[in-house]
């Protein structure tokens, strides 16, 4: 399940700044890197770590909606 353009305002805003000292270290490691290299291992790893927001925020919908529903499953 996709977010909506609204569901990913809310996520943008309850994330705020998840991620950013991981973000720095790789940022680090991809300076060593030739620069055609970077910016595919860049792009993979960002679409990673927005799939892995998304589906932590989703989850937590879930979860929210109805935890005993949650904990039985």
């Amino acid at each position: 399940m996709q977010l909506s353009e609204a569901g990913n305002a809310v996520m943008r805003e309850m994330t705020k700044t998840a991620g950013d000292i991981e973000g720095a270290a790789l940022g680090v490691l991809l300076d060593r890197l030739p620069k055609e290299i970077c910016l595919d291992i860049d792009q993979a790893v960002g679409d990673y770590v927005a799939a892995m927001l998304e589906a932590g925020f989703l989850a937590g919908l879930k979860v929210g909606r109805d935890p005993l529903a949650w904990l039985v499953e």
